[in-house]
């Protein structure tokens, strides 16, 4: 009767300690939203990089964080949440197409709770503009105005315009690092016009 009193009691002594230990207190609490999200890759990166500040659990800790990027075509509730791991920076691997974009950045501990988004908004524009259909009119002894079509409605200081002097060309041309120059094709030849060559040109110090 001795035997079966300390066996009994021994198989209570062990539930209650099992008991315990599976019915600690759970972790319900979610992390802290992620901070500082940022960029510092151009806005024509197809691929751009993203870092953030990281999130804090003071219960289980955090375990990983979700990213994805979402656009017009895929609007925040139907992204796919890609997990990086506990890291603070993501690389995007797929070329994004041009447009605007959001990426958000979320955390989960290490018991599931998943933490809210932060977001940052980016506009890609990696497509080159393009310019057609040159050509010179109203040319006198000191002018003369330029057309084109481009594909994209403002280009550098642009701004719409379709047509302008030369030497207004002249100095958008040079603020994005090119020269200009002035040729007329012919049947038989081209030649390159020199006479405005001076046009609205600041002599170098």
């Amino acid at each position: 009767m001795k035997y079966f009193t300390a066996v009994c009691v021994l198989l209570s002594c062990l539930t209650l300690v099992l008991g315990a230990a599976s019915c600690g207190t759970k972790d319900t609490t979610a992390p802290s939203i992620p901070t500082e999200i940022d960029t510092t890759i151009p806005a024509n990166d197809a691929t751009p990089t993203f870092t953030w500040s990281a999130a804090t659990d003071d219960d289980s800790g955090v375990d990983h964080y979700l990213v994805a990027v979402a656009s017009a075509a895929v609007p925040t509730g139907a992204v796919l949440w890609v997990n990086v791991g506990n890291v603070t920076t993501y690389t995007v691997a797929t070329a994004l197409s041009d447009g605007s974009h959001t990426f958000v950045v979320k955390a989960v501990d290490k018991a599931g709770n998943e933490g809210g988004p932060c977001s940052l908004s980016f506009i890609l524009d990696a497509t080159p503009p393009s310019i057609s259909s040159v050509a010179a009119s109203g040319t006198s002894s000191s002018t003369v105005r330029i057309t084109w079509t481009t594909n994209e409605p403002a280009i550098a200081k642009i701004e719409k315009r379709t047509d302008m002097y030369i030497s207004t060309l002249r100095s958008h041309i040079e603020a994005m690092g090119g020269e200009l120059e002035v040729i007329a094709r012919f049947p038989d030849g081209a030649v390159r016009i020199s006479t405005f060559s001076g046009i609205g040109k600041v002599p170098k110090a």
